[in-house]
């Protein structure tokens, strides 16, 4: 530095000099060409107008100070310039604790600021990005904390992993941002006009979210929601609702998707052969209601419609059903929704399927359905269905209600996600969604019961291998044997071939909730299936049962009690008549009438199978004993066509009569002095 030295006083004499500054100690200090420090001069204040320039030549550690020029770590105070990696630049900025900070931060091109899990790195001033970028893990966060308004801005799009605004003046953008997690608006994000701002969403960062914490988000936004191909990458219907507010159902479109819209479909006497055919559908109690005399539709199915067109209104927390692609990316543009929302009430008609409404979670985050059920249903039933995807055409519901789940169902509605719930008989219901329902954490950490959950359970699984239905039946004081909106979740259609439901009453149910258990209870199933086959019932979980209380599965045509504690699996032989009546759970302290030990049972044995005309039981004296044996025949519905006597003390065998008897699988049961032996017979 060249210094001019002025005279002290007017007249007086000055030097001219070439001084060195030392700034090592924080402070300039002027030493001449023979390393004196003149008399008149002593140490110099620092002004440095230069920003601290990251040098990486240690390591990646934003909190080491050789890694600065100058040789210290960033405050509050301090514009911070991050260049690219180079010779000298070896190492590029982590930010690694939670109290890091800067008042301006510049990225270079080819800079990389990361921001670890735990990690927090707060802002002062404005955010560039000049070609750089921005990556992180966790709860990495970049924070906007200055007094008045900041702003964002860059060459490129900046990604970050979690970002913060929580300052004075709010933040605006000016270049294009995206977050991968969670947006914290303490105070409001101003997106500029033309800027894009996007929520990412993808299987590897997961699903970004807002949380809004005070602030809103101002300007049109962006939130991708992708698809969870685990169980269907290929064509399915997916239910979504729009996390936005001011777009249209033509938004469901995506680079290689176009929904197809044909209201042509919603008064075809024959809907199915609608050309062409509609990809999307919402649904509701008046076209259920009003629906022409269909011939090809499922009752339920009566209640779907198509939208005239893409340019129909997406009003929040509607639901739409779609067909599409696993692979597709749907993304929803407009105002990020917050504040409250209702939905428009709707009645429940006598007709069997009426009551039921495709709504949604109108966020961009996740719902509770715990807290919407405790403070946002008014005359709607505390169940909520999500559907889930097996194929193009198939998939079964995750109910859940009261805690209790089936088919994965749990209180957490992902964003964009659509639902079905119903009205409550003899009610209009609807739901007014709040703030206070969103969950403002990670959404993909598991969500519990806060205490652990002591209540009697048995939840059930039908399976043929590759897909399943589940249904499930628990105890808790207040609930009643018949239907219960608060405890009970109906069953809807089970569209994958598999049914597996229980009985109250006339009504089906998916989850059943019972009074506490005191006595002997029997719970009547409902199993059916589409193709006939072997079939797993298994108990996934049997929790908390009363001390000597057992649960045995009740096979009425075979006459066997199966103790699904120690034998949690049973093989079905099922055809495609409903198996309405053969089976129940009996949950009790007492022992179930006895069978046969299998090694005696395996000495019966009845041939020819298949038979015709007829056929014969060999059923031997140790089986018997001394007493008579009652024989019977059994149809696939547990029906008795044919009772016989075997007397004590006579032949080991007894012939039985076919004549008569339609072709299929029956059993042949007999009652002996060993227990009860049943045995297959196919009639041809």
């Amino acid at each position: 530095y060249l210094l001019e030295v002025p005279a002290p006083s007017s007249g007086g004499t000055y030097s001219t000099n070439i001084y060195t500054v030392d700034l090592s100690n924080g402070q300039a200090t002027g030493r001449n060409l023979f390393g004196q420090v003149p008399f008149y001069i002593s140490n110099i204040a620092t002004f440095i107008e230069a920003p601290l320039t990251w040098n990486g030549s240690v390591n990646a550690s934003w909190n080491n100070p050789a890694n600065w020029t100058p040789n210290r770590v960033p405050t509050a105070t301090d514009d911070v310039f991050i260049p690219g990696p180079s010779a000298t630049i070896l190492f590029q900025p982590t930010v690694a604790t939670a109290n890091e900070a800067s008042f301006s931060v510049t990225l270079g091109s080819g800079a990389v600021l990361n921001t670890q899990d735990g990690s927090q790195l707060s802002v002062y001033g404005n955010f560039a990005n000049n070609e750089g970028t921005v990556t992180g893990s966790g709860t990495g966060t970049i924070a906007f904390v200055g007094v008045g308004q900041q702003e964002i801005s860059g060459a490129n799009q900046t990604n970050f992993r979690n970002l913060t605004i929580n300052n004075n003046g709010g933040v605006i953008t000016s270049g294009a941002v995206s977050v991968e997690r969670a947006l914290t608006v303490t105070s409001n994000l101003t997106i500029g006009t033309n800027q894009v701002f996007t929520l990412l969403s993808n299987p590897t960062t997961g699903v970004a979210y807002v949380v809004n914490n005070g602030g809103v988000v101002n300007g049109t936004a962006t939130v991708r929601r992708y698809i969870d191909t685990s169980i269907n990458p290929g064509f399915g219907y997916r239910h979504y609702s729009a996390p936005v507010i001011n777009t249209t159902v033509g938004d469901l479109a995506t680079s290689t998707f176009t929904p197809v819209f044909n209201a042509a479909y919603n008064t075809s006497t024959a809907p199915r052969t609608t050309v062409p055919y509609p990809t999307v559908y919402g649904y509701n109690q008046t076209q259920y209601e009003n629906s022409p005399a269909i011939t090809d539709t499922p009752e339920f199915d009566k209640g779907y419609y198509s939208p005239a067109s893409g340019s129909v209104a997406w009003v929040p927390g509607t639901g739409y059903t779609v067909n599409l692609n696993g692979s597709e990316l749907v993304d929803f543009t407009g105002t990020l929704a917050t504040g409250n929302f209702s939905t428009t009430p709707q009645g429940r008609s006598s007709k069997a399927k009426a009551g039921w409404q495709l709504l949604g979670n109108p966020y961009p985050s996740s719902l509770d359905w715990n807290q919407v059920a405790a403070s946002g249903l008014s005359g709607i039933e505390n169940a909520v269905y999500v559907f889930k995807s097996t194929s193009q055409y198939s998939g079964s519901y995750a109910s859940y209600v009261n805690g209790q789940g089936t088919n994965g169902g749990t209180n957490v509605i992902p964003v964009a996600q659509g639902f079905f719930v119903r009205t409550s008989a003899g009610a209009t219901g609807s739901i007014n969604f709040t703030n206070a329902q969103r969950i403002t954490t990670d959404a993909t950490a598991p969500f519990q019961r806060t205490a652990a959950d002591t209540r009697p359970q048995l939840l059930l699984e039908l399976s043929n291998g590759t897909t399943a239905s589940q249904t499930d039946v628990y105890f808790e004081s207040g609930a009643t044997p018949a239907f219960d909106k608060a405890y009970d979740a109906t069953a809807l259609p089970f569209i994958n071939g598999l049914v597996l439901a229980t009985q109250a009453g006339t009504e089906t149910l998916a989850i059943n909730g019972q009074p506490a258990l005191t006595g002997a209870v029997t719970v009547p199933l409902q199993v059916a299936v589409a193709t006939a086959g072997t079939y797993t019932l298994r108990a996934a979980t049997l929790a908390n049962l009363p001390a000597g209380y057992h649960a045995y599965l009740r096979d009425a045509v075979l006459n066997t009690y199966t103790d699904l504690a120690t034998t949690p699996s049973v093989a079905l032989s099922l055809t495609t008549t409903p198996a309405t009546g053969r089976y129940a759970v009996l949950f009790t302290s007492a022992s179930p009438l006895a069978t046969a030990p299998a090694a005696l049972a395996a000495l019966a044995n009845v041939y020819p199978s298949p038979a015709h005309g007829t056929a014969t039981l060999l059923l031997p004296q140790a089986l018997r004993g001394t007493s008579s044996s009652t024989v019977q025949l059994l149809n696939s519905l547990g029906q008795v066509v044919l009772t016989r006597t075997l007397a004590a003390g006579g032949p080991d065998s007894i012939e039985l009569p076919l004549a008569g008897l339609s072709a299929g699988i029956y059993v042949v049961r007999a009652t002996t002095a060993a227990g009860l032996v049943a045995k297959r017979l196919v009639i041809q």
